[in-house]
């Protein structure tokens, strides 16, 4: 089996607690293949190792070549896409790289969840010495006393 050699995540920090990605990253396979974009999703009964992806084409109902899903006219012929064409189509993903078997897989999710653990340890550890920092540091002022004039303090 291939080693897993090397995990990066960032925590995504956007201020929601109701947001589902947790993480994106980075996984490295035996020194010698990268894989960017990988995602960790909290997923209803458990985490979600997305994998990187991209949005299927589709063809032109007219000349056939294939186009994004969101384009309204053909890039080779021009042709607008029919109304009743675009409603139709689903919105599909397809994944770019993926493990080709289950143990891979199971391997590959058990690593990036380790290194999130770690890393969320981290992430809370450090909050806790800033908090407990940011109550300790004196005011950067002096509080206004009595004598100190108005337009000092």
């Amino acid at each position: 089996m291939a080693e897993i050699t090397d995990v990066r995540l960032e925590l995504m920090r956007n201020g929601r607690t109701d947001s589902r990605l947790l993480a994106c990253g980075t996984i490295e396979i035996d020194h010698e293949f990268v894989i960017d974009g990988i995602k960790v999703i909290r997923g209803n009964t458990g985490f979600i190792i997305a994998m990187p992806n991209r949005k299927q084409r589709y063809p032109c109902w007219h000349c056939k070549e294939k186009q994004a899903h969101d384009a309204n006219f053909c890039s080779c012929c021009g042709a607008p896409k029919p109304l009743n064409h675009i409603r139709n189509l689903e919105h599909k993903n397809h994944d770019i790289a993926f493990p080709a078997t289950r143990e891979f897989r199971a391997h590959l999710e058990s690593v990036v969840l380790k290194t999130l653990e770690h890393l969320q340890a981290a992430d809370a550890e450090t909050n806790d010495r800033n908090g407990a920092a940011e109550e300790l540091t004196p005011p950067l002022s002096p509080p206004c006393s009595a004598e100190a004039p108005a337009h000092v303090c």
